[in-house]
């Protein structure tokens, strides 16, 4: 599965949540995915990303992936982020 990011937004004290031009359909399983961000520079690289339920106005509650150990500048609009597969065992208390 591969998502187009339309905007990061920084969580004071917890890293980065990004959200995506297009709702995840299905929706991704609620655990630790690696991932691989190819920015729009060119620059590709892996990381995990938490799965979550965000905030965003409009249009209220979306599906959010949660990386502790990036910033916004890592992941600018126009991203994609290439799900490579959930991590066993690193269920998130949402699921």
């Amino acid at each position: 599965m591969k998502l187009k990011v339309s905007q990061s937004s920084k969580i004071a004290g917890r890293g980065i949540a990004v959200f995506f031009e297009i709702e995840p359909d299905p929706q991704l399983q609620w655990c630790q995915h690696s991932v691989m961000i190819e920015r729009p520079d060119g620059v590709s690289f892996k990381a995990i990303g938490t799965v979550e339920f965000a905030r965003k106005v409009p249009p209220g509650e979306v599906q959010a992936l949660c990386f502790s150990d990036l910033d916004e500048s890592d992941m600018p609009a126009g991203s994609y982020i290439t799900i490579l597969g959930a991590i066993d065992g690193k269920q998130t208390n949402n699921a």
